[in-house]
């Protein structure tokens, strides 16, 4: 059974999407998406430290989740016996692969970029604090482009919830709520243009189940100033650094795989590898290679594919 998604406050060419919506992902879908979910400001593209990511979601993401027919994946008990500071990492990364897999299958917008790789600029003169990477930092995470060059505005919020009723407590659903839309609604215009969306994304997570609620509200305040290099190095981040990684194209053919742990396979489509490698900075090229990777025949249950291009392989799970 998918992941039920509650939308609301869409509107214009939005309009439909209000209601139940859903998502699907398994532990692998969970994995890539996190992978893929933009490099933040604490990753430096071309660096070539492209494994110190993948180590640090794996072990935030890995021993608190468990599979599950119904939702493919859910908290696993073990995640409420350790202290919050240890597993609250974990809910982060598992609210931002989310809200990916959200922007990929409801809003078509595979390309996902951090916030805090974008120029923010006030309007008008309007007194908001700097949002980047300060005490009270009131920025969305992040903004996601689809096939039309459309702006997408997402903040990720995730939740556990302990004792397995799929319910936030009002108080602190409310609470988590007024944060999401603030934060999405401090963007006014991306590159002066009004985005498609603001998505506040609030994810319950729990031991029996998930479940997301997103709602889209009106914003002011910051003009945030995105190139399409910037969109491409972000979303792609994961890639450039490992430039000079084992890839192999003989494994799944038309994409280039390598091995990330034992037993654990990174790809990626070998002509979006090729292009992003020779410095193509076409959106549209990257967003239609893309969602035609999706349509190659790979008759493979252990290949979980994105529409970004990208997927994980896992041939002995």
């Amino acid at each position: 059974m998918p992941i039920s998604v509650n939308c609301s406050d869409f509107t214009g060419n939005y309009l439909h999407l209000n209601g139940a919506q859903s998502i699907s992902c398994n532990y692998s879908r969970l994995l890539l998406a996190a992978f893929t979910c933009g490099y933040s400001g604490y990753y430096q593209p071309h660096k070539g430290n492209w494994l110190r990511r993948v180590i640090q979601i794996l072990g935030a993401v890995s021993p608190f989740i468990q599979a599950n027919r119904h939702y493919g994946f859910v908290l696993n008990p073990y995640f409420f016996t350790v202290d919050s500071s240890e597993n609250k990492h974990g809910i982060y990364f598992i609210g931002q692969a989310l809200t990916k897999i959200f922007a990929e299958t409801v809003l078509n917008a595979p390309l996902v970029q951090h916030a805090s790789r974008c120029s923010w600029v006030p309007i008008n003169g309007v007194a908001l604090k700097a949002p980047l990477l300060t005490r009270g930092r009131k920025e969305a995470d992040l903004f996601a482009y689809d096939s039309s060059g459309n702006c997408h505005i997402l903040e990720a919020k995730g939740r556990s919830i302990k004792d397995g009723s799929l319910q936030l407590s009002n108080s602190t659903f409310n609470r988590v709520k007024r944060q999401a839309l603030a934060q999405v609604s401090s963007v006014g215009t991306v590159n002066g243009i009004l985005p498609s969306t603001r998505s506040a994304c609030i994810w319950s997570i729990c031991t029996s189940g998930i479940k997301g609620d997103v709602i889209d509200p009106e914003g002011e305040g910051f003009d945030v100033e995105v190139s399409p290099l910037d969109i491409i190095e972000s979303s792609y981040g994961l890639i450039l650094d490992s430039r000079n990684a084992n890839y192999n194209s003989d494994i799944i053919s038309g994409y280039d795989v390598v091995e990330i742990q034992k037993g654990i396979y990174f790809g990626v489509m070998s002509e979006i590898r090729s292009a992003l490698l020779n410095g193509e900075t076409s959106l549209d090229y990257f967003i239609s290679k893309g969602f035609e990777s999706v349509q190659l025949n790979i008759d493979d249950r252990n290949v979980t594919r994105s529409f970004d291009g990208t997927l994980i392989f896992t041939p002995e799970w």
